[in-house]
C-alpha cells in the first residue's frame, strides 16, 4: 500500500467531489441521499482488474489513474478516520476463486473481508452491522446465481460540538414555516463549532453553514436562489465544504455592497452592535435513499460489472448495482449510512464601520445542498467528502 501525503490525498478528495458532481447529475430523484464516496471506493478496488477501453473508462469515472484509486482505496481502509466506518467484503463462489479472479482478489487492501456468497439474511446482518443499525436490507437480493457479490459500507453517527437551539418554523420563512415542524438556530456568537455567513462565488452570493463535530466531521449546507440549477448548488456545496475542512477561508461577500432587505433565502438588516455577527435558522431532515446504479453509465458500475466479469472463468448472465443510503441531521447531530453493491450473476448509487452593522439572518427555506466532509491535519480521508444531499422535504 502506498502511503498518501497531503497532495494525494488533496487530489483524491478532488477525484471524490469531481464523481459526486456527476453521480447526483444522473440521480433523477429531488428529496435525495447519496455516498458517491462509497460508490468510488468499490470502483477503485475494480479498477485495476479493467483492460483497454474499459479501463479508459473507469479512469475517467473515478478522475485518477486505476491503479492510483486502488492504491488510495487501500490507504483509507488501513487508516480509519474517528468519525466515519468503513467496511468492504468480496465474496464468491468456490468455483470462481481461480485465474485472473484469484490473482485479482489478492491484490485486495487486506482490510477487505473475504469468503463465500452470504444467504439473504447473512447480507441483511453484514449491512446492519457496519452501518451502525441504520440500513436494515443489503441493496441487492442474494440468489443461487449470484456468483461474485462486492459490497462497500461506510457509516457515521456524530454529535455537535455545539447543539442548535430548538425554533419555530416560522423563522425560516416561505413555504416551508408551515411545511417544517420547527426550525434549528444558531449564531456565531452563541454556538462555538458553527460557521456562517454570505458567500460570494464566480459572482454568485450563496448562504453557508458548517458545523462540525469533536470528531472530524463537517457538515455544510449551502442554498442559493431558487434558479440556480441543483447541480450548481451541489457542486458548491462540495466545493465550500472542502475548503471548511481543510480549514481554509470562504470568500466572504461584502455585505456594504449588497442592498438591504429580504432576499428570499437571506435578509440583510442594520442592527445594534450587540447583536448577533450572523443567524441562520434550517429545518431538520432525513432521506433514505435507493438507487439502481446500472441505469446511466456515468455511474461506472456498468464497466465495473463488465471489468469483473471478464475475470471469471466461465460465462456470465449479467451485473446488477445498487445503493442504499439514509441520513439524519438534527439539532444534536448527523447520521448517516449507506452500502454500494455489485453482483456478477451466473447464467440463469466584511463589516461596515460606524455603530451599527449588517447582519445576514439565514434562512434555509427552499431546497439546498448538504455534504459531509472528514477533516484532519494530514492521511487519506483529509477533507474527502462521504455523504451528499439534496434536501427538498424538511422534518
Amino acid at each position: 500500500m502506498v502511503a498518501m501525503d497531503g497532495s494525494v490525498s488533496d487530489r483524491v478528495a478532488g477525484a471524490v467531489a469531481q464523481y459526486a458532481d456527476v453521480f447526483h447529475a444522473v440521480v433523477e430523484l429531488d428529496h435525495h441521499v447519496a455516498s458517491p464516496a462509497g460508490a468510488w471506493l468499490l470502483l477503485a478496488l475494480v479498477a485495476p482488474a479493467a483492460g483497454g477501453e474499459v479501463r479508459d473508462r473507469l479512469g475517467e469515472v473515478l478522475g485518477v489513474d486505476p491503479q492510483d484509486a486502488h492504491d488510495a482505496a487501500g490507504a483509507l481502509l488501513a487508516q480509519p478516520h474517528p468519525a466515519v466506518g468503513a467496511a468492504v467484503a468480496a465474496w464468491s463462489r468456490p468455483g470462481v476463486r481461480v485465474g485472473r479472479y484469484a490473482a485479482w482478489e489478492a491484490a485486495l487492501p487486506e482490510q477487505v473481508a473475504r469468503g463465500p456468497i452470504p444467504s439473504p439474511s447473512d447480507a441483511d446482518r453484514w449491512a446492519r452491522e457496519h452501518t451502525l443499525g441504520l440500513i436494515e436490507k443489503f441493496p441487492l437480493k442474494v440468489t443461487p446465481s449470484t456468483l461474485v457479490a462486492l459490497a462497500t459500507a461506510l457509516a457515521t453517527r456524530i454529535q455537535w460540538v455545539t447543539p442548535f437551539t430548538p425554533a419555530s418554523s416560522s423563522f425560516l420563512g416561505g413555504p416551508w414555516a408551515r411545511r417544517a415542524s420547527g426550525a434549528l438556530y444558531a449564531d456565531l456568537d452563541g454556538h462555538p463549532g458553527h460557521v456562517m455567513g454570505l458567500v460570494t462565488v464566480d459572482g454568485e452570493v450563496v448562504a453557508v453553514h458548517a458545523v462540525r463535530s469533536g470528531d472530524g466531521l463537517h457538515v455544510t449546507s449551502v442554498i442559493a436562489g431558487e434558479a440556480v440549477p441543483r447541480r450548481r448548488v451541489l457542486a458548491l456545496a462540495h466545493r465550500l465544504g472542502g475548503a471548511a475542512a481543510r480549514g481554509h477561508a470562504w470568500p466572504m461577500a461584502d455585505l456594504s455592497a449588497l442592498p438591504l432587505g429580504d432576499h428570499g433565502f437571506y435578509t440583510l438588516a442594520e442592527e445594534p452592535r450587540d447583536a448577533p455577527t450572523c443567524r441562520v435558522h434550517l429545518p431538520a431532515w432525513q432521506a433514505q435513499t435507493d438507487l439502481d446504479l446500472m441505469t446511466d453509465p456515468a455511474y461506472g458500475f456498468a464497466a465495473a460489472g463488465t471489468a469483473l466479469a471478464l475475470l471469471l472463468p466461465g460465462p456470465v448472465a449479467g451485473e446488477e448495482a445498487a445503493q442504499a443510503a439514509v441520513a439524519r441531521y438534527d439539532a444534536k447531530g448527523f447520521e448517516a449510512a449507506a452500502v454500494t453493491a455489485l453482483f456478477v450473476s451466473s447464467m440463469g448509487f466584511p463589516r461596515p464601520a460606524g455603530p451599527l452593522r449588517r447582519t445576514p439572518h439565514l434562512r434555509f427555506n427552499h431546497p439546498y445542498a448538504v455534504v459531509a466532509h472528514t477533516t484532519g491535519e494530514t492521511g487519506p480521508w483529509h477533507g474527502l467528502p462521504v455523504f451528499s444531499a439534496w434536501i427538498s422535504q424538511p422534518s
